[in-house]
Parts: structure tokens; C-alpha cells; sequence
């Protein structure tokens, strides 16, 4: 069977998929180090920091070491902290900029905003993009904002506030950061259609073709693969590998039920406590993505369940520098954490765990495909 180009995207509309991973025709990479100071207050003070409408203090109770900001409330509507000099001076034009973190309030139920701000040379403000997250009692990743400068050599400040304020509330924050971001053309290195009735499962990807040869019980429409006790390896290659490159696989799955032991794997590549990337299904039906690197290991578990006969739902796992993602059906749950690196020499296997052993896959599974970049 002739390979399919890149560009066709088969029976699944990927719309929802190609806007994670492409903006204006370009995938956006967080690159350099934190331009942001203190921003995981690790120094034990609010150095780099200024109250906006607010007292800030050190909080011992961070999300994943001893030191926290904290924002407390006097009578302000709105109230928080900001950077104390703007993070990016000298603008340029075009140049994307993303800020995260993490947040958490003992009065849960808030909705706390990143504020990214731009101004131009005369100090004029050009523009604001915010994101908000509603707080917990735990620690919660703050929802990621980016913005594009507009103007050429003007300076952004980045703050976070909450709005609708009430005298005495507080909210904490943990691993600010801003990077800046280098836009490059995404390298598709996989993509699956899974549209063959016979032989290999081809690659339509970027060359070296990954093709996969098929193991077990699985049935072949031409549209689709029904997997009930199978599995498809590809061959481990070093473009399989990405590195420290930001990572998105997505599929469009259909499991006919739910795994009642383990889970169902629908792709992974390696094994711990070895370097890997996977994607699975719980007994719960959540998508559970995982990465480990020569960082940490970072997993993202989605809100969203999936049904079992209830039709193909768009998954996809994404990995930055500063978070992974777990999305279905464009809904977004994100979990903080650098993973590093990640290379390895085992295969990639869909369908079941490395080499068939296990947590084999049941239903439909189709439009695989790895994007590094």
C-alpha cells in the first residue's frame, strides 16, 4: 500500500490536536532560563517580588520544596504580587514569551490570573493577556499564558493577582516562571493512519519511516485498528527519541471496555526504571500520561473520563519543559514538573505493554502520531 503524505489527516479531524501543537504554523519550544527571580522563593525571602494591593510573605508549605510566596489581603477588590522589575526589557517584536507555576489557597474556590502586560519604549501599555485558575486546598498547577510582543523595544511585567477579593483571603504561589519561547517548525517524526488492511502499519511521517509490524489479535477495517489481545512494534530509532524537545502524542481511541486489572496501554516507549514516554487508560477511564526523563518523572491524570462503545475520542499527551498534559477531547488537565531528557533503546509499542506482556488494549485505536518540537 502507498504511503499517505503528512498532510492528509485521515477519517479524524486533528483541528483540536494541531492547535496544542502548532501556532500560526509554527510550534512554539520554551527555551533559555527563568527570567523571572526567586520565582520558587527557594532564598527564603520575597526578594524579586513587590505586594500589589496586598502583604506578601514567606509560606513553608511549597509544592514540592520548603519555601512558597504568599499573597494576603487587606480590603482590596484585587490583590497579589508581581515581579519587582520587569522580566523582559528591550523587546522585540514577535518574540513569544510563556509564564507558569503552581498556586494554592486556604480559601479555595478563588479565581487567580497570570497577567502578562506589555509596554512600549514610553512606558505606555500595549497590551494584557491573563490566564485564571480557580484555587484548591492543594497545590494546582496554574493555568499557562503566553504572549506575543507586539512592539520592538518596550518590557513586560508579569504579576499574579486575584480579583473579586474579599478582606482576609490569601493565596500562595510556587515555581513562577517566564521563558521565552523560539518558534520552529514541528518534526512530526510519527503519524500513523492505521488505514491498511494488510502488512506493515506505515509510517506517513518524516523520514526515517517508522513502520510497525503487528503482533496478536488485531482486525483491520481500513479506517481503523480493533485491537482485542494485540499489539503493533516499531522499532526503536534515534528519531524516536526527543530529548529535552517538547513532546505531543496523540491518538483517537475507542476501548469496547475498561481495563478491571492494570490498565490498557495505548503507546509507550521503555520501561522503568528506565528513561520512557507513555500514554494508558485507567480503570477509570482517565487518561494517564507519563514521562520520564533524566529530570524527574512527571505524570498528568485527566479529569475527563472516557466511556466505554461511546464513539473515537481525541487524546493527547504533551510534555514542555515546565508540565505535562493530559487532554481529551480538548480538555486539559496539567501537572507541573521538568522532566528532563528522555532517550532510550527500547521499541515504541502500541496496543500493550513492552513486548506484549501485558495491559493489552481493547476497542479502537487510530491517527497515531509523535511530534517533537
Amino acid at each position: 500500500m502507498n504511503r499517505v503524505p503528512y498532510g492528509r489527516k485521515g477519517l479524524l479531524c486533528l483541528v483540536g490536536i494541531a492547535a496544542l501543537v502548532v501556532v500560526g504554523g509554527t510550534a512554539a519550544n520554551a527555551a533559555g532560563t527563568n527570567l523571572l527571580t526567586n520565582g520558587d522563593f527557594e532564598s527564603g525571602t520575597t526578594s524579586g517580588w513587590s505586594a500589589y494591593q496586598s502583604t506578601i510573605s514567606v509560606a513553608t508549605d511549597g509544592s514540592d520544596s520548603a519555601f512558597a510566596g504568599k499573597a494576603s489581603n487587606g480590603s482590596a477588590a484585587s490583590y497579589g504580587l508581581r515581579s519587582t522589575a520587569r522580566p523582559v526589557t528591550n523587546g522585540v517584536a514577535g518574540t513569544q514569551y510563556t509564564g507558569n507555576g503552581m498556586v494554592r489557597s486556604d480559601t479555595p474556590g478563588k479565581k487567580v490570573c497570570i497577567y502578562l502586560t506589555e509596554y512600549d519604549s514610553a512606558n505606555h501599555q500595549v497590551g494584557q493577556t491573563k490566564t485564571c485558575t480557580v484555587t484548591t486546598l492543594q497545590w494546582t498547577p496554574l493555568a499557562t499564558v503566553s504572549r506575543t510582543l507586539v512592539g520592538s523595544g518596550g518590557s513586560m511585567a508579569f504579576a499574579v493577582r486575584q480579583s473579586l477579593a474579599v478582606a482576609g483571603e490569601s493565596f500562595e504561589v510556587d515555581n513562577l516562571s517566564l521563558l521565552q519561547e523560539t518558534s520552529t517548525g514541528p518534526d512530526n517524526v510519527a503519524l500513523w493512519h492505521m488505514n491498511e488492511t494488510t502488512g506493515p502499519m506505515l509510517d506517513s511521517g518524516l523520514a526515517p519511516a517508522n513502520d510497525g509490524t503487528l503482533s496478536g489479535t488485531i482486525a483491520r477495517d481500513g479506517t481503523a485498528y480493533t485491537f482485542t489481545r494485540g499489539w503493533v512494534t516499531v522499532p526503536t530509532e534515534a528519531s524516536l527519541n526527543p530529548g529535552t524537545e517538547k513532546v505531543t502524542i496523540a491518538a483517537n481511541v475507542n476501548p469496547t471496555s475498561l481495563p478491571t486489572t492494570g490498565d490498557f496501554d495505548v503507546l509507550r516507549k521503555g520501561d522503568a526504571p528506565n528513561q520512557l514516554y507513555k500514554v494508558e487508560i485507567l480503570q477509570s477511564g482517565a487518561l494517564f500520561c507519563q514521562f520520564h526523563g533524566s529530570g524527574h518523572t512527571v505524570g498528568a491524570t485527566s479529569t475527563t473520563l472516557i466511556a466505554p462503545n461511546t464513539g473515537f475520542h481525541t487524546i493527547s499527551c504533551v510534555k514542555t519543559t515546565s508540565q505535562v498534559q493530559a487532554i481529551v477531547d480538548g480538555i486539559i488537565t496539567s501537572k507541573s514538573g521538568n522532566v528532563g531528557a528522555i532517550s532510550n533503546s527500547a521499541p515504541v509499542v502500541i496496543g500493550a505493554h513492552t513486548g506484549g506482556n501485558n495491559d493489552f488494549f481493547k476497542g479502537g485505536i487510530d491517527e497515531v502520531s509523535l511530534t517533537f518540537g
